[in-house]
Order: C-alpha cells, then structure tokens, then sequence
C-alpha cells in the first residue's frame, strides 16, 4: 500500500477517519504505521482499526463497505464505547481465573472477528477484520505491541 493509497484508505467512510493537518493533535497520525501494518497484513480483509488513548478514540481505518453500512452516529457511538476497555481493565477476571494478565481479547462474529490489544491500561487498538482471513492473534498481538505501537503510546 503506498502512501497515496493508504491516505485515502484512511479517509474511506464518509469522513469519520480522516487525514489531520500537520497542526492538529490526532492519534491518526499517531498511529500510521500500526495502520499501514495491518492493511498490508490483512489487506481488503481489513473492517476497521480504532485506536483509544484514555478518553478519545478515533478510527484510522474504515472500509468503504462498512462505512456504508453504519450511520455517523452508529460510528461514533461504537468509538465512543469504553465497555471493550473495561473488559481488559477488570482486575476482577484476573484474579478468579489465575491465568496472568489479560493481553488481548478476541470476539467472533458471523461475519467479522473482534480483536482488542491493549498497550497499557488506558491506550489500545481494536480491529476487525473478514472472518475468511486466517487470524494468528499471538503473533499480532506480540507484532503490534514490539513493532508498530503507536506513537502516542510511552514505551513499556
């Protein structure tokens, strides 16, 4: 995917992922290589990318078929939900299972599969991706955190 290619990738879905100008703060800037990373990985198997940093979520990714299947605001509301950060910051369900700490969650769906990796406890990235596409989590989830975290992230 090159640079042209992917900036327009990034501004599919009627506006909801966009480009910032060079003076706005963004996590979408941010978070270009992880994107990229995963388009080339994932390809047009690739649903969305939304990444979160405490508060603010934004999507970096939106293919032009799902974001023609969701209004603005079911957009919006989906990247303002915080119920997918709550279920990997429950210290709850690490202590009854005794199994470590949560380093992703994964969710399927008919049509799609869900995966969150936190970076840390307030930052992260979800993405969906075709159920046809072959996921190897273990190998994304351990990629993505030692290779493309996001800038905006402090190193662990």
């Amino acid at each position: 995917m090159s640079d042209d290619i992917g900036d327009e990738r990034m501004r599919s879905g009627r506006g909801i992922a966009r480009r910032p100008d060079e003076s706005e703060e963004s996590l979408v800037r941010e978070s270009s290589h992880l994107t990229k990373w995963l388009y080339d990985r994932y390809g047009d198997g690739l649903r969305t990318v939304l990444v979160y940093d405490g508060a603010v979520s934004e999507y970096t990714y939106l293919a032009d078929h799902v974001g023609e299947q969701y209004s603005d605001a079911e957009l919006e509301r989906i990247a303002d939900e915080h119920a997918f950060q709550d279920s990997l910051s429950n210290p709850h369900y690490e202590s009854l299972f005794h199994l470590g700490g949560t380093e992703a969650t994964v969710t399927l769906f008919e049509g799609a599969t869900l995966v969150q990796v936190p970076f840390d406890n307030t930052t992260g990235v979800v993405l969906t991706v075709d159920r046809a596409r072959s996921l190897d989590v273990d190998a994304l989830v351990e990629t993505a955190r030692e290779e493309h975290r996001p800038e905006f992230v402090s190193e662990a």
